[in-house]
């Protein structure tokens, strides 16, 4: 199996820690809501080329390439994780692309009590890079799935209509679609008492795989 991407290493933990250590949130690690599909080898696995964090508390700092993915959402503080993957290969033109998001052992989810864990993936409308914040955030497109994570595998995903996606490349389907040549930006949006976080030297977060 071929990486390719940040591969990035960093020293000591992920510098987060769940929050609400006192409050009643319970932790899951897989609801059974959702089945995964069957396991298929990739041929690729291509990682974010860039990965930024917009805060709530920080809504004017720009968001600058991190190996740590955090999405929280509290009652009093609000992050957001965005990723950016440039296909410029003519090679991966009529392959299969899947996008997968994992965490490791070593990762985080906390969740609202006797809920499943669930967060978003939405499409952004334009290409992501470091010079936007909370306040100056690339707007939402389309709503591409509900993801149930699991420590230590891949999240199941549950597709949702695409039918209406028409940001280029236009997808059409997730968490499998046509490869193309182009640029791809998503944002992880969690739902309302969930706090995830991960890191990508670890191997966690978004990917997308690419069928030989």
């Amino acid at each position: 199996m071929l990486e390719t991407g940040l591969g990035l290493d960093v020293a000591g933990g992920s510098g987060f820690e769940p929050f609400g250590q006192n409050m009643s949130f319970k932790r899951y690690y897989g609801s059974g809501r959702y089945h995964l599909p069957a396991p298929k080898t990739a041929a690729q696995i291509i990682r974010p080329t860039l990965q930024v964090r917009w805060k709530s508390k920080e809504p004017s700092t720009f968001a600058g390439n991190t190996p740590t993915g955090h999405i929280l959402n509290a009652p009093n503080e609000q992050v957001v994780t965005a990723v950016y993957f440039p296909f410029v290969d003519p090679a991966i033109v009529g392959k299969t692309c899947r996008l997968a998001f994992r965490l490791s052992q070593d990762d985080w989810i906390v969740g609202p009590q006797n809920q499943p864990v669930v967060f978003d993936v939405y499409r952004l409308a334009s290409c992501l890079n470091d010079k936007y914040s909370w306040g100056n955030r690339i707007p939402r497109t389309t709503h591409i799935g509900v993801l149930t994570p699991t420590k230590g595998q891949q999240a199941a995903w549950e597709g949702v209509d695409m039918s209406g996606d028409t940001t280029l490349p236009v997808m059409g389907s997730a968490p499998e679609f046509p490869c193309a040549l182009g640029e791809y930006s998503f944002e992880l949006v969690a739902r309302p008492g969930t706090n995830i976080g991960w890191n990508s030297a670890r191997g966690s977060g978004l990917t997308i795989e690419i069928d030989s």
